[in-house]
């Protein structure tokens, strides 16, 4: 934590030498920087920032698509895009924002940030009947996120203005965000995928994401009239014995809305192996999963359906697990995954385990979920 101040303090330290004072971005008087001739920013500067550690540090946190953790660490984030921002402003800076690092990398300006911004905004929208009001500072923060993003764009534009077509970065393409319930109306027919082009079709990798990806996060009605469930789900005395919409569960219901915003871009999707998740369309912290078997395992071309719940206490306990691929409480095919549904992990606490392999309020359902699928390994989990 210590480590993380410093860095801020680093940064603010940064934006405010570039801007000579607390930059705001919320008008577009920035623009006039240049006209002040801030001598203070030559060619030695803008060599020696550009070629800082700061490019470095854009290019590793604007991959971040966990919108948790995001939250856990705003203040580094913000003072992050900030000193991005303020850099914008000063022509000979801005190649450095626009221009990929290497081959590896992509622009920060025209990609990076712009994919960032997009996750980000896609929290307010989930579940906000649940949550009544949302986390006002993370909202606050994704406001100023596609601020800073916009001011980004704007300067790549002015900087490739009067470059060729051939020497400018591509632009990332945002597609709009759907909602969860519109993600889960839209389907592929079957002739859309037997029409794709051969090229396409000799990556099984490409077409199982394209045929895939709109199914791997959906809702659906699990709670029919009167509040009953109208499909099996293993812990229905939980779901009847808890009233998501207490105040007291606010927060809760806020946090299980941070890692659902997150899921779209880290549930694993590929033709090996993948996870789909299901939500509840009224109720968040009901959910059903289904993990496939990896290739080259006894699972493979296997599906295992789960059911998740998250209790009151969450997140300082763990998500309530169960495994339903037992046909009918008669087959147990792997040792941590038992006939009667009970699923033996040391982060659910059903298993004696390290103390750093154990759940704590920072650990995630996407981080079971994925430790569920490397059990579904080998027979002998080894």
């Amino acid at each position: 934590m210590a480590r993380e101040e410093h860095l801020i303090w680093l940064l603010n330290a940064v934006t405010a030498y570039i801007y000579c004072a607390s930059p705001d971005f919320s008008d577009d008087d920035y623009l006039k920087f240049m006209d002040r001739n801030p001598v203070h920013v030559g060619p030695a500067v803008t060599k020696e920032i550009g070629e800082s550690a700061i490019i470095t540090l854009l290019e590793y946190h604007m991959n971040n698509d966990s919108v948790f953790d995001v939250s856990e660490h705003m203040e580094l984030y913000q003072a992050l895009l900030e000193t991005a921002a303020a850099m914008s402003v000063v022509p000979a800076l801005v190649p450095y924002l626009v221009r990929p690092q290497n081959n590896n990398s992509k622009s920060i300006a025209k990609d990076l940030v712009l994919r960032f911004s997009n996750t980000m905004s896609s929290y307010p929208n989930i579940f906000k009947g649940q949550m009544g009001s949302p986390d006002f500072r993370l909202v606050d923060f994704i406001a100023k996120t596609e601020r800073y993003s916009e001011v980004l764009m704007n300067a790549a534009r002015r900087y490739e203005r009067d470059l060729p077509a051939e020497q400018r970065v591509r632009t990332a393409v945002i597609r709009p965000r759907t909602t969860l319930s519109e993600a889960s109306l839209s389907r592929y027919s079957f002739n859309d995928i037997t029409n794709m082009r051969i090229e396409d079709c000799a990556d099984i990798g490409l077409l199982y994401g394209k045929a895939l990806k709109h199914l791997q996060m959906q809702t659906f009605r699990f709670i029919g009239d009167y509040g009953k469930l109208v499909v099996p789900f293993s812990f229905k005395k939980d779901v009847r014995n808890v009233n998501p919409f207490s105040p007291s569960l606010k927060e809760r219901t806020k946090r299980i809305a941070k890692e659902l915003a997150s899921m779209p871009n880290t549930l694993p999707l590929n033709a090996s192996n993948s996870i789909f998740v299901c939500v509840d369309e009224g109720r968040c912290d009901i959910v059903k999963v289904l993990i496939s078997g990896p290739d080259d395992t006894p699972y493979q071309n296997g599906l295992f359906e789960f059911d998740v719940f998250f209790p009151t206490s969450y997140p300082f306990s763990p998500p309530k697990c169960a495994f339903l691929t037992t046909g009918a409480g008669n087959v147990r095919f792997n040792p941590n995954l038992y006939n009667d549904g009970k699923i033996c992990l040391s982060i659910l606490g059903t298993w004696e385990g390290r103390p750093e392999e154990k759940w704590n309020p920072y650990c995630s359902l996407l981080q079971v979920l994925i430790s569920i699928q490397v059990n579904l390994t080998s027979f002998l989990n080894v």
